[in-house]
């Protein structure tokens, strides 16, 4: 018989970062990418413009990065990857249509930065994996 601690999956924490930092992050990114397209024209505005969406973000993204959370909590994915950012994009993707009645730029970009975001909070939100299998054992 074997002795396997299962590690309970840390709900709460999941969720409450994905809805502190998802929007303010997603909004931050998008600033940066507005920006540099700006960069030449605005010098000192350009550096204001990414906290400013930033924090505007943390208004407009609070609820898709809330269902990012949830579902990312409820899948208890343990690893940050490619299906995080899957998830964050078709959440923000489907969120954008509020806005547009269309698939167009404006929805595609407000998908890839719920991608963006949910990979960068994915970073600091998600347990790390802990396979004791692969561990060196030092008997």
């Amino acid at each position: 018989m074997t002795n396997i601690k299962q590690e309970k999956y840390p709900t709460f924490f999941v969720i409450t970062y994905y809805a502190l930092m998802g929007g303010g992050c997603g909004g931050f990114v998008l600033g940066i990418f507005g920006a540099l397209m700006s960069i030449s024209k605005l010098k000192l505005l350009a550096l204001i413009i990414p906290f400013f969406i930033g924090a505007c973000g943390v208004f407009v993204g609070f609820i898709p990065a809330l269902l990012t959370g949830i579902i990312i909590a409820k899948l208890k994915i343990r690893e940050n990857g490619f299906n995080v950012a899957i998830i964050g994009y078709l959440v923000s993707s489907l969120f954008g249509l509020f806005f547009s009645k269309e698939f167009d730029v404006f929805m595609s970009s407000f998908g890839l930065t719920g991608a963006i975001s949910a990979y960068l909070v994915g970073l600091i939100a998600l347990p790390k994996s802990t396979n004791k299998s692969t561990e060196k054992s030092t008997d």
